[in-house]
């Protein structure tokens, strides 16, 4: 199944248990403060090895520890499983 869905992924709670996210292109237009704020959130949204899609100029970069990189050229990580658990902050608004 593939659901398409208006989210602010910096505000909204996310999905979870999901097989992909593919954000291609979107981190570069965050500021280094809100990457470090959707990166846990996309790794708590992830099951288990499921897959993160970054585009040419996206790195994982500082969060290596929370995705194994499957394909460095295309930019293909996996959720690794790890100890240490992200707590992301969700910062949602009610909806009139």
């Amino acid at each position: 199944m593939c659901i398409f869905s208006k989210q602010n992924i910096a505000n909204d709670p996310p999905f979870s248990r999901l097989d992909l996210i593919s954000c291609r292109n979107v981190l570069i237009y965050l500021g280094p403060v809100l990457q470090k704020k959707v990166m846990p959130i996309f790794h708590y949204a992830l099951k288990l090895h499921g897959l993160l899609i970054l585009g040419k100029s996206e790195a994982a970069g500082v969060f290596s520890d929370l995705f194994d990189p499957l394909d460095k050229k295309m930019k293909v990580y996996a959720k690794s499983a790890t100890s240490f658990r992200p707590h992301p902050v969700f910062h949602s608004t009610p909806t009139r």
